[in-house]
């Protein structure tokens, strides 16, 4: 066995204010593969949305069929950093990935085009035969994103969640809002005139 150190991910390499003199050792790249054991696919499903856009109604279906879901996946991060490998969620979503467990994962940082490729990228480095399957919200228009706001204050009239983090974060990420080819993508639903069952606030 060699002596070299395992390939790993450099947390130096991402930005913002990630120490360089610090090596973040997440998995040793190819350890999914040295088992000898034949390669099972993996597959991963991936929502996003504007808060308001219906996420949550999808991902309740997906837990009640014995789904992983880790939503807003990077809340909370280790350092306040945006990077991938900085969720704390992060580990569990790889190991998930390598037992081939049925997951999903969702956050609103992936409307942005340069985090969704990071995202793929890195779990690609990690996890042996990955499928991505990509799901998303039409919200690129200024009449859905008027949806998204006024979906976050009819949950903030008929629940006890509050809606000022969710209408900033509108502000913030409508405007680099973007959508992959070949995702799936879904109508948002105005919440205050759908049906009980189809309210996607």
């Amino acid at each position: 066995m060699r002596g070299s150190k395992p390939s790993c991910i450099d947390a130096g390499d991402f930005q913002n204010g990630s120490p360089n003199s610090q090596r973040l050792i997440l998995f040793p790249l190819g350890a999914a593969t040295r088992t000898g054991k034949t390669k099972i696919m993996s597959n991963l499903v991936v929502w996003y949305g504007l808060p308001g856009s219906g996420k949550s109604t999808y991902l309740n279906r997906y837990r009640s069929g014995g789904y992983q879901v880790f939503d807003d996946f990077m809340k909370n991060s280790i350092r306040h950093c945006r990077a991938f490998p900085f969720s704390r969620h992060f580990v569990d979503i790889v190991t998930a990935l390598r037992r081939s467990d049925p997951c999903v994962i969702a956050d609103i940082r992936l409307c942005e085009d340069a985090f969704r490729r990071d995202v793929a990228d890195i779990l690609a480095e990690l996890v042996s035969s990955l499928s991505i399957e990509w799901h998303c919200f039409d919200c690129r228009t200024p009449e859905a994103i008027s949806i998204c706001r006024d979906n976050v204050l009819f949950r903030a009239e008929t629940t006890t969640r509050h809606s000022e983090h969710a209408l900033r974060s509108i502000e913030e990420f409508a405007p680099r809002y973007s959508i992959p080819d070949g995702a799936a993508i879904h109508p948002v639903v105005r919440a205050r005139t759908a049906a009980p069952n189809d309210r996607n606030a």
